[in-house]
């Protein structure tokens, strides 16, 4: 399937966030607060990326670096956070 999304590390990071950002934003509340599913969700996703990252070789120390990048820049797209923020409906 021709997506026009790179397939590589980020473009594959970019497509999984930007599904959870869809259904987590469906999910939450009038309060603007997720409910305890939305939140287990989202844990179970971090604890999935730090688990790929350290499959892929990331050590110990540089874990926590690279779940920062993740929410930093992304070459394709610029900003990733902006980029997530663009599937609000």
């Amino acid at each position: 399937m021709v997506t026009g999304v790179p397939d590589t590390v980020d473009g594959r990071l970019d497509m999984i966030v930007l599904h959870l950002v869809l259904v987590l934003r469906q999910m939450k509340m009038a309060d603007g607060s997720l409910p305890p599913a939305g939140q287990r969700l989202f844990d179970r996703f971090l604890q999935d990326m730090d688990g790929n990252f350290r499959e892929m070789g990331v050590g110990d120390l540089a874990v926590p670096k690279r779940m920062q990048k993740v929410g930093e820049v992304t070459p394709s797209y610029g900003s990733r956070p902006s980029v997530w923020r663009c599937a609000q409906p």
